[in-house]
């Protein structure tokens, strides 16, 4: 049926990304981190909230820390993270996921800005061009910050294998 439309893109605020206050900073010093969203990496604060995070972590060389406590205790805006250790810190979150419904014309035209010509033919012959769209999204974020002065390898493997959980995960 094709009331229910899954796509990848996001809506209306299209850049999702993780804002370290200092991508370089010593052993023991905290990092002021901020979520954003926006167009063109010109962003403001996401406003969603801690609770549709489901994921937030650090990686540093094979060894993950889950940082998902530090988030839910100081929330999105004043998210302070300390690394005890040097090297290059991945830190990486993803929400859980949430529906968006718009009006049948306004969905059209997000499809169509964001190219999405082959999803607008399926509306069409489906006959749901003049009905709302639907779209099921979830955000996910990473950034590095260099902690001492010896950069270390990051495993985005390892990343990709996190997040690929809960792309598989059944919602219903």
């Amino acid at each position: 049926m094709l009331s229910l439309w899954i796509i990848s893109a996001i809506l209306f605020a299209h850049e999702f990304w993780i804002l370290p206050q200092k991508w370089f900073v010593e052993v023991g010093q905290p990092v002021l981190v901020q979520v954003r969203v926006g167009e063109n990496f010109t962003g403001e604060p996401w406003e969603a909230g801690a609770s549709r995070v489901i994921r937030f972590f650090t990686v540093l060389k094979k060894t993950e820390t889950n940082r998902l406590e530090t988030l839910q205790k100081s929330g999105l805006d004043s998210l302070l993270v300390h690394f005890d250790q040097p090297g290059t810190h991945l830190v990486a979150l993803a929400t859980n996921s949430k529906f968006i419904e718009l009006e049948a014309a306004k969905f059209d035209a997000y499809l169509q800005e964001d190219g999405l010509e082959h999803v607008r033919r399926l509306r069409s012959q489906a006959g749901k061009s003049n009905q709302p769209g639907r779209e099921l999204y979830r955000r996910e974020a990473a950034s590095l910050v260099q902690v001492g002065g010896s950069p270390t390898a990051v495993f985005f493997e390892k990343l990709a294998l996190n997040f690929r959980f809960y792309r598989n995960k059944t919602l219903y």
